[in-house]
């Protein structure tokens, strides 16, 4: 009986926690800049703009995604960095990512000729509310417009 009070006190809170969080919505990019320029890979830099939904701050301490255009993976993003966010308000991440060049350059004519992509992440966050942390799987798919 005391296991299953233990499990149950453990457990719950995370499961609740988890459902209860809403995806926040994403407001734009901003402050693209290309580091290193390279033939095999190259490094870029921007920071995303979100707005928290949720009547709660979250802290995001890390972030491993995979990035692809047109179901084509051209990088990965890391994040280590713990980052406050606050409930119901605006925010931003800086994101670096190690763009994989052979994989975007056959597709540059293509994309250039769409309107909109298909921009594909995947991956986990890690993320923290109350003292609960919790990885948090991201399939996350949308068209995206691009402009050159």
């Amino acid at each position: 009986l005391i296991l299953m009070f233990f499990i149950a006190a453990t457990l719950l809170p995370g499961w609740a926690c988890k459902s209860s969080i809403k995806e926040p919505d994403f407001a734009g990019a901003r402050n693209f800049k290309i580091g290193k320029l390279g033939l095999q890979e190259s490094f870029i830099a921007m920071d995303l703009f979100y707005f928290n939904p949720n009547n709660f701050k979250i802290q995001l301490k890390r972030a491993e995604l995979d990035v692809f255009l047109e179901n084509r993976f051209v990088g990965q993003t890391q994040l280590d960095t713990l980052l406050e966010i606050p409930a119901r308000d605006s925010f931003s991440i800086p994101v670096n990512m190690g763009v994989n060049m052979k994989n975007l350059f056959p597709n540059l004519l293509t994309l250039a000729l769409k309107d909109e992509v298909e921009l594909k992440l995947e991956g986990s966050v890690r993320v923290t509310k109350s003292g609960i942390t919790m990885n948090i799987p991201v399939h996350y798919t949308r068209k995206k417009k691009i402009i050159f």
